[in-house]
């Protein structure tokens, strides 16, 4: 590859990639912007450890954040690793605090970028990461998150990438990063969507601990003076039964046994994957009665009999029983260009589907008679799959889609169980043991019977209590679209500014009329954005109940408010 540039472009770097014409055009179109150089707004920029980490890694300690924490343009620590606390202590330079912005630094992991908010703990990090301190008074963190995400602060990021092998990223290019200049106004509207999305996101992950909840409700790890509060709260107020919830689910809670014993169903329903815990060879001993189908010892290892055991001691049903009809796999799809939506087995990764990497199926096709269209709520169990058998989602959507013969089809009877609660209890720890009971293969290719998925015991838990745990279930997924919207939004609208699409004044007139208890403004721009851009002729709206959002932000402001 070679390119033809004017001798008064030429920089440091004298690599063809450098300068091709798309990043020159991007270069030109951020200066005719006007821009400063990143490290103008910071207080330093830094690197993570650059030694070897995992000889040093605890139990418990400092939060290790690594790139695999990165979340969206957030920090999580789901699946956290911790150093010792005088290690981190003697390494002041790879902190991590609150408003610091963190880069990928090596690997095809680059462009990626994420904000540390008061959510998430102090931390340190490893030579994979770089780490910029804004200085708050200069630039809204919040702002600078929303332009780094930008498809412009992207090019910028890539075009300094150096070395073939492993690409990296150093401290000069970071410092020189091309940032677009705003006034501290339209910066706030711009920052304030990022700060709302992580506040929906941050009450959704509290809710999404609902299988957690589930799990220690049926094994009896509850105290009693909650569940009776929460049957009590659900006759007179969803309202205020969920609130209640919620401060449990964000261990809020006063005894500390209690808390450490919950906080344990956390841990154990975050691992409690069947690919996770599956072992290939156990010996145990148990009652010939209890030998059904499979002779492997896998299928009657401790875990697997004693969570079969509590529930069949109780009263239960069978997830066939309390099924519409007959549990049943879809069929093998012929994938199109042009058609609808259709769902396989990586789209279950979690307990609700991911709304990317759909195939698509023509249901006209004469091939596709057979595959099997799917309603809201239906829950979906994927059939095989060394690192998917067995994960449990539920489809919370009314657009026409169809599944592949890699997963199951559970249609709940709403009449007699919730369709969300069953959900989260077939993808909390129990239910996970549960399904593993009829997980049979080698490690090249697990299979779940049929038989065995419709035969699982599903414990009788009074319908108005799953209804209220089912519903609540789904808010989480609600949340957590509307913090995915949020930030796009947020992008989006740093990327119109840019363009030329918007202005600065549009941002500052409708900030000014939100602080003035006006909304009409904000919903104005917010009505104008997709996931294509702003102001597209014929997109979809990246929020199609704006009220619905506004409600959801006053609440999660109100309880913020009160913790």
């Amino acid at each position: 590859m070679y390119s033809r540039v004017n001798s008064n472009l030429l920089e440091d770097r004298l690599d063809a990639e450098f300068y091709s014409l798309e990043q020159i055009k991007n270069h030109k179109t951020l200066q005719d912007y006007g821009v400063i150089p990143l490290s103008a707004y910071c207080n330093g920029i830094n690197v993570g450890y650059t030694g070897e980490l995992t000889s040093v890694y605890r139990a418990q300690g400092t939060t290790l954040f690594r790139v695999s924490d990165i979340d969206g343009i957030f920090l999580s620590n789901d699946d956290v690793n911790y150093v010792p606390d005088d290690f981190a202590a003697n390494n002041p330079q790879i902190w991590i605090r609150d408003n610091d912005i963190v880069f990928a630094a090596v690997g095809n992991t680059i462009g990626k970028v994420a904000l540390k908010t008061v959510s998430m703990p102090d931390g340190v990090c490893s030579r994979a990461l770089m780490i910029a301190r804004p200085l708050t008074d200069k630039i809204d963190s919040s702002f600078l998150i929303a332009y780094l995400a930008t498809k412009y602060a992207q090019k910028s990021l890539l075009r300094g990438v150096s070395g073939s092998a492993q690409p990296v990223l150093n401290t000069p290019l970071i410092a020189n990063l091309p940032v677009i200049s705003a006034e501290s106004v339209s910066q706030k509207y711009i920052g304030d969507k990022v700060r709302q999305a992580e506040q929906l996101r941050v009450w959704a992950k509290r809710l999404y601990r609902i299988p957690a909840f589930i799990d220690a409700f049926i094994q009896g790890a509850l105290p009693l003076s909650l569940t009776d509060l929460l049957f009590s709260l659900i006759k007179k107020s969803n309202n205020d039964a969920i609130k209640e919830l919620t401060k449990f689910l964000a261990l809020n809670i006063e005894d500390a046994q209690m808390k450490q014993n919950f906080q344990g169903f956390i841990e154990k329903n975050k691992m409690g994957s069947v690919d996770i815990e599956r072992e290939f060879f156990h010996i145990n001993t148990v009652s010939t009665s209890a030998i059904e189908d499979f002779l492997s010892a896998q299928t009657y290892r401790p875990a697997i009999t004693d969570a079969f055991d509590k529930i069949t001691s109780k009263k239960f049903s069978t997830l066939q029983s309390i099924s519409l009809e007959p549990i049943r796999q879809g069929a093998t799809p012929k994938f199109s260009a042009i058609g609808k939506k259709c769902i396989k087995s990586k789209q279950t990764r979690d307990l609700f589907l991911d709304e990317t990497g759909y195939e698509i199926v023509d249901p006209n096709d004469e091939q596709n008679k057979r595959i099997v269209r799917l309603k809201r709520n239906d829950i979906l169990v994927t059939r095989q799959g060394a690192g998917t058998v067995g994960r449990a989602s539920i489809f919370l959507d009314d657009e026409e889609t169809y599944i592949t013969d890699s997963l199951f089809l559970v249609r709940i009877d709403p009449a007699k169980a919730n369709p969300a609660f069953v959900a989260g209890f077939l993808r909390s720890y129990t239910g996970q043991r549960l399904i593993e009971k009829g997980v049979y293969g080698s490690t090249g290719q697990l299979n779940l019977s049929s038989t065995a998925l419709r035969n699982i015991p599903i414990l009788d838990v009074p319908l108005e209590f799953q209804n209220f745990l089912g519903e609540t279930l789904c808010t989480a997924d609600t949340l957590f679209k509307l913090s995915t919207r949020l930030t796009q939004s947020a992008k989006t609208l740093v990327e119109a500014l840019i363009e030329g699409q918007l202005t600065e004044q549009q941002l500052i007139q409708a900030q000014q009329a939100l602080e003035d208890g006006d909304n009409s403004l904000d919903q104005a721009i917010l009505s104008k954005l997709s996931a294509e851009g702003y102001a597209i002729e014929g997109a979809t709206p990246l929020f199609s109940d704006v009220d619905e959002l506004y409600s959801l932000l006053e609440e999660a402001a109100q309880a913020e408010a009160e913790e």
